[in-house]
């Protein structure tokens, strides 16, 4: 599950953080190609340039915040209130890949979470 921020951030829920063949394989793409180098710079903004909101709650702020979701609105200042906290991974982080940035007509950046969502959700 994700949620668009008013700060063109975006917050990506998932159970499971996939490995890029992984990645490559629910997107149907084969490894390798063209295409999956392309991919690969989808990949790395979303889960490797990302922050991972709740190992960071749970190494450094779990002492000072009494819940995840009191960490998310007091530090971090997002309240989301649709979206599942408890699944093992929440990134945040900004499109900056041409093919899924908001501000290109023809983004991918729906298409792309609406897959990983329904494929790392469960």
């Amino acid at each position: 599950m994700y949620s668009k921020l008013s700060d063109k951030k975006i917050i990506l829920s998932l159970n499971k953080a996939p490995e890029f063949e992984e990645f490559l394989s629910v997107i149907k793409v084969t490894k390798g190609t063209y295409a999956a180098g392309i991919l690969w710079g989808i990949y790395r903004n979303i889960f490797v340039y990302s922050s991972e909101l709740r190992s960071e709650y749970k190494r450094y702020y779990s002492v000072e915040y009494t819940s995840f979701e009191e960490y998310l609105f007091k530090k971090v200042g997002i309240q989301v209130k649709d979206l599942k906290f408890d699944l093992k991974y929440v990134f945040l982080f900004k499109p900056s890949h041409l093919l899924i940035d908001e501000m290109f007509d023809d983004n991918y950046l729906d298409d792309v979470l609406n897959v990983l969502g329904g494929e790392f959700e469960n």
